[in-house]
């Protein structure tokens, strides 16, 4: 199922042909079960991959704001083990940070062997906002992406399973949650004026998002698209996502430790 969210090969992508608000003819009741069934298997899963130890899953979550990054780890991860899920909200590089280059933080937050770990946004980020502000060129773009090709090739030789979800909302949207947060006095701390002037860059991020899925989507790190207009439908497509990479991996328990029929256990 959740190939209908994977984005399609090189220049063949086209931001448009993926409207935010698609629902794909499911009701919100079927989605939430859809969205409990795989809790339980992405539970299960990981279970097995921590027992195995060999291998691990990092999903990394880029959207506009309000898109739904948060939401997704706090349900769709609620009965993940916590010991075995690590998950990283990136903001600003500090000044050390950036002295070490790009990505070492990345690295060093990466899920270790065993563990999922979910990025809230990520190495895209600069790029992304770079690109929809105007900043960089082409030529530079494409030095960045050649460089994250690399950096998510070198994750994927360690062991890793990358994926990559863009959370894809309408500006309309985007501008209906923003006035509910500023409606709410408990939701306030949540805003910042980053996210009033962001706005005003809409369509350069959109262009941004197209030109990033073209040209870093790879068969052992792909992108997938979700549109998360509706909560309760990105949710459980971001849930058959979580489950199905896991399916792929094919963990498997590890072999007993202890030769059972030499135990005698004492009264």
């Amino acid at each position: 199922m959740s190939n209908r969210y994977l984005a399609t090969k090189a220049d063949a992508f086209d931001l448009r042909n993926h409207h935010p608000a698609d629902t794909h003819e499911s009701s919100e009741g079927d989605m939430h079960t859809v969205l409990k069934r795989h809790q339980q298997r992405i539970a299960e899963l990981q279970n097995v991959l921590y027992a195995e130890s060999e291998r691990s899953l990092l999903v990394i979550l880029q959207s506009m704001d309000t898109g739904g990054k948060d939401p997704i780890i706090r349900d769709v991860l609620a009965i993940a083990n916590p010991q075995a899920c690590r998950v990283t909200a990136f903001k600003k590089a500090s000044e050390s940070e950036r002295k070490r280059g790009p990505f070492w933080r990345f690295y060093m937050e990466a899920p270790a062997l065993g563990e999922i770990g979910v990025f809230n946004r990520s190495y895209y980020d600069d790029l992304i906002n770079a690109h929809a502000h105007g900043r960089i060129d082409i030529e530079e773009r494409t030095a960045w992406s050649r460089r994250i090709l690399l950096f998510e090739q070198l994750l994927t030789d360690s062991g890793t399973t990358v994926a990559k979800i863009f959370l894809h909302i309408s500006k309309e949207e985007q501008k209906r949650r923003l006035q509910g947060r500023m409606a709410d006095p408990e939701r306030h701390w949540e805003l910042s004026e980053a996210d009033f002037e962001e706005r005003k860059y809409w369509d350069g991020y959109m262009r941004a998002y197209q030109e990033v899925i073209r040209s870093t989507n790879t068969e052992h790190a792909p992108w997938y698209v979700i549109p998360s207009d509706k909560s309760w439908y990105r949710d459980a497509a971001a849930s058959i996502i979580f489950a199905e990479l896991l399916e792929r991996m094919k963990p498997k328990f590890p072999p007993s430790k202890v030769d059972f029929s030499k135990v005698e256990l004492v009264d």
